[in-house]
């Protein structure tokens, strides 16, 4: 990997910390990724925008509520899912089974 700027450098020596701690772990490289259906994206993770421009008028809490009520009935699945998951995305880890347990 080759950083692109301050950010993306400190991430790639993160994820190394991580990756040397021998701790198990699972590094997920998320965006604003859609649960359980689409949904449009929020700005919740762009806190040097929201500092220079103070766009974001919504709290975590108000994200949460908005993501439970676009779930309806599904959100009743993800305790169940949850682990099932969590195992399959281990799976996919090209480091999991060669860390130290």
């Amino acid at each position: 990997m080759e950083a692109t700027n301050g950010y993306t450098a400190d991430k790639i020596e993160c994820e190394a910390l991580i990756r040397d701690s021998g701790l198990t772990w699972c590094i997920l490289r998320l965006a604003d990724v859609p649960v359980l259906g689409p949904r449009r994206p929020h700005p919740i993770m762009y806190a040097e925008s929201q500092r220079l421009l103070r766009y974001q008028r919504h709290s975590a809490q108000d994200i949460a509520v908005d993501v439970a009520a676009g779930l309806g009935w599904r959100r009743r699945l993800l305790p169940v899912a949850a682990p099932l998951a969590r195992a399959a995305m281990l799976r996919l880890s090209p480091y999991y089974r060669t860390s130290a347990r």
